[in-house]
Parts: C-alpha cells; sequence; structure tokens
C-alpha cells in the first residue's frame, strides 16, 4: 500500500519473541520500519486507569513513539477498553484466524463497529461485504485490493461499520451459548449419545 502511495501504519501486538523476529526480518527486506512500542511508567496501574477512568493518556503517548514507523508493534498489555478505541479508529483491523480459529477476534471488532479483514473460519458471523471482509487466501495483494477499494467508497465503508454493529447485537452470551448447545446435541446424536433433557 505504501508502494501505491496508500500510506498506511501497521499496529500489531506480537507477544512471542520469534513472531517478532520473523516479523522484523519481513519488515526490513521490504524496506518498512518497525518499532517496538513501550508503555512508560507503571503499565499496571495505567491498566487500572484505563479500565476504570477510561483514562488513555499513557496509551496514546506510548503510540507517538512510533509517527515514522510503518509498524508499531505494541509490547503492553491493551486493555479492552483502549483495545475498542483502537478498532474504531483504524480503517481495518486484521483479525488472522490462523491463532483464534473461533473468529472471537474478529467478532470483538465487529462489535466495536470496525472493518473487520477475516477469514472463512469466522463465515458464522462474517458476511463478505456486509458486515466484515471474508478474505479467501489472505494474502497482501487481497488486503491491499479491499483497503483500496473502502478508501475509495466511504459509504460503503460506513454501511459494514453499521452493519457490524447490528450483527454484534445478534451474538449476545445467550445467543453464542443457545448454538453452541445445538451443535452439541447434534454431535452427541450422531454418536448416539443421549444427552440429560
Amino acid at each position: 500500500m505504501n508502494r501505491l502511495g496508500e500510506g498506511s501504519k501497521l499496529l500489531a501486538h506480537l507477544a512471542m519473541e520469534s513472531d517478532r523476529q520473523k516479523i522484523a526480518h519481513q519488515a526490513n527486506s521490504l524496506g518498512l520500519v518497525i518499532k517496538n512500542i513501550h508503555l512508560e511508567g507503571n503499565p499496571e496501574e495505567h491498566y487500572r486507569r484505563a479500565v476504570c477512568k477510561q483514562d488513555f493518556t499513557p496509551y496514546f503517548e506510548a503510540l507517538s513513539q512510533g509517527s515514522t514507523a510503518d509498524i508499531l508493534n505494541l509490547l503492553f498489555p491493551i486493555p479492552p477498553s483502549f483495545l475498542r478505541v483502537l478498532y474504531q479508529a483504524s480503517d481495518v483491523v486484521l483479525a488472522s484466524n490462523v491463532h483464534n480459529p473461533f473468529g472471537l477476534a474478529g467478532l470483538e471488532a465487529i462489535a466495536s463497529g470496525a472493518v473487520v479483514f477475516t477469514g472463512r473460519s469466522a463465515e458464522g458471523h462474517a458476511e463478505h461485504m456486509g458486515n466484515a471482509i471474508v478474505l479467501n487466501n489472505y494474502t497482501a495483494e487481497e488486503i491491499q485490493f479491499y483497503a483500496s477499494h473502502l478508501r475509495m467508497h466511504p459509504e460503503k465503508r460506513e454501511k459494514i461499520r453499521a452493519s457490524a454493529r447490528q450483527t454484534a447485537e445478534q451474538w449476545t452470551w445467550q445467543e453464542v451459548v443457545r448454538r453452541l448447545l445445538y451443535q452439541l446435541e447434534h454431535q452427541a446424536q450422531a454418536r448416539g449419545i443421549d444427552l440429560p433433557a
């Protein structure tokens, strides 16, 4: 996207050292600058203030450290309330299903009204070009195509955001448990197991 003049920044949370090294190597080979972002002061206190008082000042200050970087690797625990702010402020959220096979990260981002790019395993709640972008191959070219399309069609992006919020309203814990119980009942019946009523 940067080569096409569509300036972009990637925020990531690469907790494993092996992932950090792999991404840093790939970034360097592409001429991208990656910056590890640390939180100044007491991370536990900042986390508590973010959760209790919605005070995100230290997190915004930390993000400003990476103003010249292409990839910002956030090396601190991210409070869910601040994560929702990041989701809402982002053009798109890449919710890979590789490490999250149930698509819960994608659903969480959808609930925040983000434009989520996810894989096929999230199809239970992600509808392509409806409330999310469901990628076939999760390639850079595919991501770039849809990100550029949404930049050129902001009305479509806003329609996806609105639909995402509506979708999330249908995925209450009660509904998730109900669907899970139906699946368990089906699996038990297929194996000849009688479940208690």
